[in-house]
């Protein structure tokens, strides 16, 4: 088997993929656990229906400068970026 031709893992968008995320940022103290608490309050409301996506991108936003101070910013930041492509979904 060539190593070089390893095919790259990408997983789709999904809630369960932003409460993953989310999830390992709480064993690593990534972000706060007020933070925590509204992503998942979020992501609670805009998966029962699409007119509380918005509020995902205004979340994001908000992550955008948490990552700048935590300790796991790259993870935030993926986060943020996974919050938004849920709310661009319809």
């Amino acid at each position: 088997f060539n190593t070089q031709g390893q095919p790259k893992l990408v997983w789709p968008t999904s809630f369960a993929l932003a409460r993953a995320y989310t999830d390992q940022l709480e064993r690593t103290k990534g972000l706060s656990a007020e933070r925590l608490s509204q992503v998942r309050q979020a992501l609670s409301g805009a998966e029962k229906g699409p007119g509380s996506r918005p509020a995902l991108g205004a979340l994001a936003a908000q992550l955008d400068v948490d990552a700048r101070s935590s300790g796991d910013g790259a993870r935030v930041q993926t986060l943020a970026r996974t919050l938004r492509d849920l709310a661009a979904m319809s």
